[in-house]
């Protein structure tokens, strides 16, 4: 049961954890800033938004990534999301949730906050 817990936590969490082992016991500890991909120094700026579907609803769970990276995030339960950014310089976003097309937006201003409507999957 212990290998399925830190199985789960890695891989929703491989940014936030790593483990250490001894006499038996895992231990979790929060990763430290300079853990995180030399090529992508974070500052403090932050692009904030909120994912919808057509009708105004919050998309629960959608996958905000920016686009040629591996940096990103998923929406809280009122579609809500929060990511650091290199720098206020325009970038592009996908957006990606089960059931919804597939969105790729490029945002000129990422200090505004923004909100991203994704069109639900036809078949």
């Amino acid at each position: 049961m212990k290998k399925m817990v830190l199985f789960t936590l890695c891989i929703f969490f491989p940014l936030l954890v790593t483990t250490t082992r001894g006499d038996e016991k895992i231990a979790l500890q929060e990763k430290k800033t300079t853990d995180f991909d030399s090529n992508f120094s974070m500052e403090e700026a932050r692009l904030k938004g909120r994912v919808t579907d057509s009708q105004g609803h919050p998309v629960i769970g959608a996958s905000v990534r920016i686009k040629g990276t591996l940096h990103g995030t998923i929406t809280d339960s009122d579609g809500y999301f929060n990511l650091p950014i290199e720098s206020n310089q325009s970038i592009s976003l996908i957006v990606a949730y089960i059931g919804y097309q597939e969105v790729t937006i490029l945002i000129s201003d990422p200090l505004d906050f923004i909100t991203i409507i994704i069109p639900e999957e036809t078949n």
